[in-house]
């Protein structure tokens, strides 16, 4: 390649004074780039990183007090609809033996028809509620903490007023992989996990097994009464027999 120098004059006229022979090679890089890969550091550096990371204290403070522009808003009546719908779900509590939590996936509204009436059929109300009507319900009651599931729409809640349907209950979810149980409350008292609920099936009825606790508990109260009242009627038993024989004597 030839490159000419060019000098410019005043007179802005131009005149070649030499040439220049250039030679060049283009020299193609044919290997990737290699990126530096970040290494992650030892466990005991990560250690020590994460120790000195500044922790900083939650602010306690209102938002109303951390900006003075912030006007509070007055509290939103709740709509007339939800309040009777949370007397209606606040009665099925009461009445309800077992009430079932749902998580319900994307489900198709013919899918839901047919779920609620086989359980319909079974004895059995399945009932969807919001949030809102969960809160107005359950809040400041002793079902408080049934607020921790009520965490999308639809908040579905199977009530169920005899404990020997729970067979059933898992019989019908199998058609339907749509509906997840997560838990259960039983009688007013306790929440449990579905493998617990499981367990639960397996006992049968509980007022049967409350009797047959009964009976267990009566059988060694009278082994007990039987065994300290065994020397005494031992005793009576000799001291009768032995008064007998002295009156048949002359």
């Amino acid at each position: 390649m030839t490159v000419y120098i060019v000098a410019q004059t005043l007179n802005n006229s131009r005149r070649i004074l030499g040439q220049v022979l250039l030679n060049c090679s283009q020299v193609r890089y044919r290997r990737s780039v290699a990126f530096r890969e970040y290494r992650q550091p030892h466990f005991k550096q990560k250690l020590l990183l994460s120790l000195c990371e500044p922790v900083f204290p939650r602010s306690t403070l209102p938002t109303s007090e951390k900006c003075g522009h912030l006007r509070q808003q007055p509290p939103v009546p709740d709509h007339p609809y939800d309040v009777l719908l949370a007397a209606d779900m606040t009665e099925e509590l009461k009445q309800s033996k077992l009430v079932c939590l749902f998580h319900q996936n994307q489900m198709s509204s013919p899918d839901q028809r047919l779920l609620s009436n086989e359980f319909e059929h079974q004895g059995m109300l399945l009932r969807y509620y919001n949030r809102d009507i969960a809160r107005i319900c359950l809040q400041d009651t002793p079902y408080h903490p049934m607020l921790h599931f009520a965490i999308g729409y639809p908040f579905t809640i199977l009530f169920v007023s005899n404990l020997e349907k729970i067979d059933r209950i898992f019989k019908i979810l199998r058609k339907y992989p749509q509906v997840i149980l997560l838990g259960a409350l039983v009688e007013h008292r306790r929440l449990i996990t579905n493998d617990q609920l499981k367990e639960l099936a397996k006992l049968g009825d509980i007022d049967q097994q409350r009797a047959i606790l009964c009976n267990t508990l009566m059988i060694g109260q009278q082994q007990m009464i039987s065994t300290l009242t065994h020397h005494t009627n031992q005793l009576g038993q000799l001291i009768n027999s032995r008064h007998q024989e002295m009156e048949k004597k002359p």
